[in-house]
């Protein structure tokens, strides 16, 4: 992430107009990374570009204008999808094309309909969990490269008597297959050109109420998990029981309205360090947290102490996120940069140059595009992270499970190794842990010369990826029907900590 996927597709776009007579290319890219493809095609290009966006009668004015690029966030095509088949692009780049890995998801489905002669997807997590995410992404490009799903998924997993997938075999083939159409840059190759990087773990302890309230919610997770078998309320009852404890984490009133909102550690850590680094001099701040709530608190408090911030969510329209940027950017009274996870992908924010992550999401990928926004091409300054994490708490066990994370890219793009072997009972083993998350322990995350944020940085290998290939006329047909189990939100959560978990030495 950061390594110019933008200017790359631009450039490949700008020889395919001149080789192969291109004059309309679709750009599918999330909302809050629309206006930002325009600012890039107007400094790099001369081509005329448009952003469908609006009411549907905006929208359908804007059809009405000719234009070389044509700029559309992933909801609009499940709106439009047969207007933009109408404009005949001869083109389609599926910006953050992560966002088709799951096949069976109305988004990827709707997006597979797209028809075009040609295709890019630019992504930097072409796969995080499983091998079907990244023969979903590859299936948009050449739906024939990777052969019929079913055929794939019976050569590649290796599953138990339960049908439970294990692990993946016969990689090197997947390797040799993707040859043709991928191209990837990883960070390693241009790290020398990119200043230093500095994490930081900031270890927390839970006040006297987080304490008891993680206790408490600590208990009924160990309840829960002892049946035997869980109906399909107790499995979204454990959801709501692991959100509920990350909630704690980050402030108590998050979880109990009854306790005041300032009862946070992080929330305190925090205001001491933005205003330890404004008076050392730093101009421009990043602050991420999945909870949007969460960083309501601490907006109420830069408010009070007159700090100049900007605040992106999920639920703000494209161009105010662009505007949101600009502002961040060119006003020099807005240093803070507030943001959930909405904006933790494709924002070039390497004007910032410190970085705070008050939670540890679920997902490493999530974490390294984070840090991707500031530590990328066009950084001129050293870089600083920090990573807020609360002792001997589900942060900690969600920290160390981290680091296995990748074990299946590593093994597929990185190395050379044909076979991976995954938990053999992934939800068992999660259960297991579970039982003994209430009980006494110290701290699983202590101070070592290699700190928890460089582990993270170790294990989580930097990559970007590019796949680009002529798509044939029977790739714009849906995925084939495979008869595959269905893995419920339990069992994808359980392989999410489960298989990742590393002892710490």
């Amino acid at each position: 992430m950061g390594l110019g996927k933008t200017i790359q597709a631009m450039a490949a776009v700008e020889l395919m107009a001149r080789e192969r007579n291109l004059e309309r290319v679709l750009v599918v890219t999330p909302a809050s990374l629309k206006f930002q493809w325009v600012e890039e095609i107007r400094k790099f290009t001369s081509r005329q570009v448009q952003v469908i966006d609006g009411s549907e009668k905006e929208r359908e004015n804007a059809y009405s204008t000719p234009t070389f690029y044509r700029i559309v966030n992933y909801d609009i095509v499940k709106n439009d999808l047969l207007k933009l088949n109408a404009w005949e692009p001869d083109l389609v780049i599926l910006d953050e094309a992560q966002r088709i890995k799951n096949w069976e998801a109305e988004t990827t489905r709707e997006v597979k309909k797209l028809k075009s002669k040609f295709a890019f997807v630019l992504t930097g997590t072409p796969l995080e969990n499983r091998l079907e995410e990244l023969y979903s992404i590859v299936e948009f490009v050449d739906a024939r490269r990777l052969g019929p799903a079913f055929q794939f998924l019976e050569d590649h997993r290796i599953i138990d008597t339960a049908g439970k997938t294990i692990g993946y075999r016969n990689l090197d083939q997947v390797r040799e297959k993707l040859k043709p159409i991928l191209l990837r840059r990883s960070r390693d190759k241009i790290l020398q050109d990119l200043p230093e990087k500095i994490d930081t773990p900031i270890h927390l302890e839970l006040s006297t109420t987080q304490q008891k309230l993680h206790t408490e919610t600590m208990e009924q997770l160990a309840k829960l998990v002892t049946r035997k078998n869980l109906t399909q309320i107790d499995r979204t009852r454990l959801l709501k029981i692991l959100a509920r404890l990350r909630l704690i984490c980050n402030c108590a009133s998050l979880a109990d309205d009854k306790t005041s909102p300032m009862d946070s550690p992080k929330i305190t850590e925090l205001m001491i360090r933005l205003k330890d680094l404004i008076l050392s001099g730093t101009k421009k701040i990043v602050v991420f947290c999945e909870s949007k709530e969460f960083l309501i608190s601490i907006e109420s408090l830069l408010k009070k102490n007159s700090l100049g911030y900007v605040f992106l969510h999920g639920q703000l329209p494209g161009a105010s996120r662009a505007n949101i940027v600009k502002q961040f950017r060119d006003d020099p009274d807005t240093m803070i940069f507030l943001s959930t996870d909405a904006g933790s992908t494709g924002l070039n924010l390497q004007f910032a140059d410190t970085l705070f992550n008050l939670d540890i999401p679920w997902n490493p990928a999530v974490l390294k595009q984070r840090m991707a926004r500031i530590h990328r091409m066009g950084q001129k300054k050293p870089v600083q992270s920090f990573q807020f994490i609360m002792q001997a708490s589900i942060e900690e066990k969600v920290l160390v499970s981290l680091q296995k994370k990748n074990q299946l890219f590593e093994n597929l793009f990185g190395k050379t190794e044909e076979e991976i072997e995954l938990s053999s009972s992934l939800g068992q083993e999660f259960l297991d842990q579970a039982k003994t998350w209430t009980q006494p322990q110290e701290s699983q995350v202590t101070p070592h010369p290699l700190n928890s944020a460089d582990l993270i940085a170790t294990a989580i290998p930097f990559f970007e990826a590019l796949i680009n290939c002529l798509k044939t006329p029977e790739g714009n047909r849906a995925l084939d029907s495979v008869s595959e189990p269905l893995k419920t939100h339990f069992f994808s959560l359980c392989k999410q900590i489960s298989d990742q978990n590393i002892r710490h030495k």
